[in-house]
């Protein structure tokens, strides 16, 4: 968003595409509202592709098919990688950095929601070895990480779940009122490219995250859900 505002601001938002990837996009507010983007949902990929490709040709680039060689070259990476993801699963490596990536997400979960309390809103940060929990009455976020073994994270995921209430955990007292299930994330922490890892979501379309990028994204889904419970 910085980088953008600060470049429209002196050249104007012609140079953007916006095409957004998720059902029912909301325009940021930062975007004037007569700069128009792709409809994903509705014009596909290749409506998609037609526009961007428009673009480089209406800024004096060139277009052309892909090679064969480039097509093998492309594949060759994409193997490369996948390789590359199931060794950091099933690594001592791996398995560290997504250990010291959950710490980083919680610790980066608690300087937030010291933020979030500061502001006036009344939340709480809570731990126990395997979750973190912030709660905004009614609404509790649990997040739960279980790696099973000191050299492998494959098929382990970080849960994040929004629960009206609270519910049964150890080490902790449920609500009286049997606690609702109001929202479930799953995020897997792995190799996205061959010099980065990221947190991904399991949901469709990917995103990928920071544990602090992370930890914001949760927090401002429980003050979004907070604030639909409220109104119901």
């Amino acid at each position: 968003m910085n980088a953008i505002r600060t470049r429209a601001f002196e050249h104007g938002f012609d140079f953007t595409v916006f095409i957004p990837t998720e059902p029912k996009p909301s325009t940021p507010a930062w975007l004037p509202p007569t700069r128009l983007y792709v409809g994903f949902e509705r014009w596909g990929l290749e409506g998609a592709a037609a526009v961007i490709e428009q673009r480089v040709l209406d800024e004096d680039g060139t277009s052309r098919p892909e090679t064969v060689m480039e097509s093998a070259a492309r594949l060759k990476r994409a193997t490369e990688l996948k390789i590359a993801q199931q060794q950091f699963e099933r690594s001592h490596e791996g398995t560290a950095k997504a250990n010291a990536a959950y710490e980083e997400f919680s610790e980066a979960l608690k300087a937030g929601t010291e933020v979030v309390r500061s502001s006036g809103v009344n939340v709480e940060y809570k731990t126990s070895q395997h979750f973190r929990i912030v709660s905004c009455d009614p609404v509790n976020l649990i997040c739960s990480w279980y790696p099973h073994y000191m050299n492998s994270i494959e098929d382990i995921d970080l849960h994040a779940t929004f629960y009206k209430g609270f519910p049964e955990l150890p080490g902790f007292y449920p609500s009286f009122n049997k606690a609702a299930q109001l929202r479930s994330l799953k995020f897997r922490y792995g190799l996205v490219r061959m010099d980065y890892s990221a947190y991904v979501t399991k949901a469709s379309p990917a995103k990928e995250f920071s544990p602090e990028q992370l930890a914001d994204h949760l927090l401002s889904q429980l003050m979004d859900v907070a604030e639909r419970t409220s109104r119901d």
